[in-house]
Parts: structure tokens; C-alpha cells; sequence
């Protein structure tokens, strides 16, 4: 069982070896450019969030900027109150698209912003996909939730 976890540990680590960046996102990816983003299996649903040896993951200067973005658009709605939620998930998306093109890191901090990144992609994607009020808010609530869990884990 240990060979099969450093096989598959070396398989992973050479896959980290390819860029992130590319117009993929342009579509704002479908569910199997979310599992393969960027050329990066991320399908293992076995993989966690998790801490740092017990500190918050550090994300670099070029890809934290458009998260802090995308957490004041969010906190900007809530604000503002109920509006248009299209509106949010459209600018949110231009956001995640900042982010992903800026994606220059690399290793296991690469690895864990990705393992909370595609879930909130997803949940973008539900937002704009949303029609009625209820949907959207529970869905806005759990974008709202994503980004608490993004603070918990890295900075």
C-alpha cells in the first residue's frame, strides 16, 4: 500500500510541473474542465482541504488579489442587499477568470487553493444557473460560506 501512495505521489508531483495558465476559463469551465483544470487531475475526490502543518497555506501576491476581489464583490452584495444575483455570478466569474490566468503557483499550496477553488467555481456556476429567488440566496449563502473557508485556510 506505501508503493502505491509514492507512485501516485510522483505521479501527482510531475503532473505539478505543467502551467496553469491558459484560456480555458473563457468557458468558465464544465464540470470535466473542472476535474482536469489546466492539465491537472483534480478528480480524486479523496483529497482535502486542509492546514499547513497546522498554519494557513500562502498564496502569492499575483493570485491573493483577485481572491480579496472576489471577497469584496461578495461583501459588497450583502451590503447592498438583495439585488441581482445574474449580475454577481457574471462579475464573480470575471473574477475566477483573473484568478486562474494569474495561477502561477506551484507545490502542495497550488494543490490545497485548488482543492477549495473548483468547488467555488462550481458554486459560481450554480449561482448564474439559478431561477428563482430561493435558489440564488442559497446559493449566494454558500459562495458567502466558501469564502469564510477560504480565510480559515489560507492567506
Amino acid at each position: 500500500m506505501k508503493k502505491i501512495n509514492i507512485l501516485i505521489a510522483i505521479i501527482a508531483a510531475g503532473m505539478l510541473f505543467t502551467s496553469c495558465d491558459s484560456n480555458e476559463h473563457e468557458d468558465h469551465m464544465n464540470n470535466s474542465q473542472m476535474e482536469s483544470h489546466e492539465g491537472h487531475n483534480y478528480s480524486d475526490k479523496s483529497a482535502e482541504l486542509g492546514l499547513n502543518g497546522g498554519k494557513k497555506w500562502q498564496v502569492n501576491s499575483e493570485m491573493i488579489m483577485p481572491v480579496r476581489e472576489m471577497e469584496t464583490t461578495i461583501n459588497s452584495f450583502s451590503i447592498k442587499g438583495k439585488g441581482d444575483y445574474s449580475e454577481l455570478a457574471r462579475e464573480l466569474k470575471v473574477e475566477i477568470d483573473q484568478l486562474t490566468s494569474s495561477c502561477t503557483m506551484t507545490g502542495e499550496s497550488h494543490d490545497q487553493l485548488h482543492l477549495w477553488l473548483l468547488p467555488h467555481i462550481k458554486l459560481v456556476d450554480e449561482l448564474s444557473k439559478a431561477n428563482n429567488d430561493k435558489d440564488c440566496s442559497s446559493k449566494y449563502e454558500e459562495i458567502q460560506a466558501s469564502m469564510i473557508t477560504f480565510n480559515e485556510y489560507f492567506q
